[in-house]
């Protein structure tokens, strides 16, 4: 991660993998043996300190339904935790 841009876009893909994993009520055991990982590498991915490769990101995304589905997952998320908010999941 060479700049703040960098690091700013890394932790959105993070972040935004975690609400539709969750969401899924996939375990990152359960979702690393899908895209061919192991379940470090998604808690750094998610955590923000990992880039995935641009293969592993797009094995993600299909998996989890990425394009069609990260806004109705979020307000379904928000829906079940009324205090949560984007910023916090």
């Amino acid at each position: 991660m060479g700049d703040s841009r960098e690091a700013d876009e890394t932790m959105d893909f993070g972040k935004q993998m975690r609400v539709m994993r969750v969401v899924r009520e996939l375990t990152q055991k359960e979702l690393a043996a899908k895209v061919g990982c192991v379940p470090l590498v998604l808690s750094f991915i998610e955590t923000g300190q990992m880039q995935p490769t641009q293969e592993l990101e797009a094995k993600i995304r299909q998996e989890l339904g990425f394009a069609e589905a990260y806004e109705e997952a979020l307000e379904v998320l928000l829906q079940g935790a009324p205090q949560a908010s984007a910023e916090n999941i």
